[in-house]
């Protein structure tokens, strides 16, 4: 019996009629058997278009068996169910704030034959629904869905095992990481998790999971003694140079040519304290590590927001659907400084290394 997927909106589901042979599937299986080695024996592809907004039960019909579908080579339906006859189902759509550039023109497609407008916050979301059947596994599955059918970084994936016994503690494996051991091993949990943690922070997280009180607090609230993995990579993303700019606030003992200085945060005593002294000699600097950026006199009636960034952008990741980290978040404390700035230009710089570093 198939299983029935609960669902808020409606969802048509769009595949090809079984006399006409699918070329996009078999590329798909092929390319599981020759690059992952997986014993993948058919696949079946379908394009899904979730309709935000409320619609009589005649107009659904009526798109289902209409604009959406070529009625000679596919078939469409309404009926949101997992298929018996496959093993898994795989389903990939964009993320929220990427261009869904099939939803959009589903959307205006169906505005046209409707003859009505979709509101502000309704649309239509498309997403690729591929069914696979095969003896492979969940790891097997995730493993084609991230390497294979989706860009991780721009695209949602979401896995279902057709017979519905999936859990979702397979899906979303929680793992308790043991840090009560020595300062090795607990150095190379930061260096092999890639935290970035020094030692001595290390040893403060520590500290922190083996008091007595926290682990009691812990217990009552159902969770381990010691931190999880999602925990671990909180911790480290809070206490991280972008978040916390550790460097630039520390205090830093300098020694050269045997004289010993002793600075107490980088930030305040050369950026901060030299705009505060520029600041006593003009009248043109309005405000100043007060907001979210800084704000100049223009002229008499206009202000200039300015505000830069300390990295460009996940430099770690293929900035697939664009640098968000170097743009979103000036444009935001932009648009967040004063009554707001409109924002006009973004400027880029790209920083390279001492072209001799090894």
């Amino acid at each position: 019996m198939a299983l029935k997927i609960s669902r808020r909106n409606p969802r048509i589901l769009v595949s090809l009629k079984e006399q006409y042979p699918d070329m996009r599937a078999e590329q798909v299986k092929q390319s599981i058997q020759e690059y992952l080695d997986l014993p993948v024996q058919g696949i079946k592809i379908k394009k899904v278009y979730t309709i935000d907004k409320k619609m009589k039960t005649e107009d659904l019909q009526s798109i289902t068996s209409g604009p959406l579908v070529d009625p000679i080579i596919e078939e469409a339906t309404t009926v949101d169910q997992l298929d018996p006859n496959y093993d898994w189902t795989i389903e990939i759509s964009y993320k929220k704030g990427m261009t869904d550039n099939l939803g959009k023109t589903a959307q205006i497609t169906i505005e046209d034959y409707l003859g009505a407008n979709f509101e502000d916050k309704e649309s239509v979301q498309s997403t690729t629904q591929y069914l696979l059947k095969g003896n492979v596994t969940y790891v097997d599955i995730k493993l084609i869905a991230e390497e294979l059918l989706a860009n991780s970084l721009i695209e949602d994936i979401v896995i279902h095992k057709n017979d519905g016994s999936l859990e979702n503690e397979e899906i979303f494996p929680v793992e308790v990481i043991h840090i009560d051991i020595d300062d090795d091993a607990l150095f190379s949990i930061s260096q092999q998790r890639q935290l970035a943690l020094s030692l001595n922070e290390m040893k403060a997280i520590r500290q922190y999971f083996s008091d007595e009180s926290v682990v009691n607090e812990r217990t009552q609230c159902g969770l381990p003694a010691q931190p999880t993995d999602v925990e671990l990579e909180a911790i480290a993303q809070t206490w991280s140079e972008h978040c916390k700019h550790k460097i630039f606030n520390a205090t830093i003992h300098y020694t050269e040519n045997g004289k010993k200085e002793i600075i107490n945060s980088v930030f305040k005593t050369y950026i901060q304290k030299a705009t505060e002294e520029l600041t006593k000699k003009c009248d043109w600097l309005v405000s100043v590590f007060t907001d979210n950026a800084g704000i100049i006199s223009f002229n008499d009636k206009y202000n200039i927001c300015f505000k830069v960034e300390t990295h460009n952008s996940p430099s770690a990741l293929d900035p697939y659907g664009g640098a968000l980290t170097g743009i979103l978040g000036v444009n935001r404390d932009i648009m967040g400084a004063g009554n707001a700035a409109r924002t006009f230009a973004n400027t880029d710089v790209f920083c390279f290394a001492p072209p001799n570093y090894p």
